[in-house]
């Protein structure tokens, strides 16, 4: 597996057998762990891809976009859905709760969006500090910023 350029989002598949990495505006990339190869390239036109992440089921994968929207593809690589938010300034680590209806990111280094993919509505948690990262607990019920 030779990426050439750093990773900055790396994403295991739900059954560890695929991963996902994304450079710095780069595009995403899916690959088989066992054999080392690149299965699909996902990338979007004049745009680049910052962040990555796989659907619970494993059946399609999300990535942040540094035109500051959240894109949707099924492992093909045909767009599902696009979405930009009102408040997004960047996009970078992201999950999804396993029923799949949050989406949630850091959108400025000191808050989160929580977006409910249903409703289309978005809502923010602020924090005092710079934000580095965050983890969701497998239940959904906790978020470790």
């Amino acid at each position: 597996m030779s990426y050439g350029k750093s990773a900055c989002s790396v994403s295991w598949s739900p059954d560890c057998n695929e991963l996902l990495t994304c450079g710095v505006e780069e595009a995403v990339r899916r690959w088989d762990v066992s054999s080392g190869e690149c299965l699909h390239v996902y990338e979007k036109a004049g745009v680049g891809l910052v962040s990555c992440g796989w659907s619970p089921d494993g059946k399609w994968i999300f990535s942040g976009v540094n035109d500051k929207s959240i894109c949707m593809w099924h492992l093909d690589g045909r767009e599902l859905e696009c979405w930009k938010g009102q408040r997004t300034l960047r996009i970078s680590d992201l999950e999804i709760t396993s029923d799949e209806k949050q989406i949630i990111s850091m959108y400025k280094e000191d808050a989160i969006l929580l977006l409910d993919r249903e409703a289309k509505v978005e809502r923010d948690i602020e924090e005092v500090q710079t934000i580095t990262s965050f983890s969701l607990s497998r239940d959904n019920r906790f978020l470790l910023v």
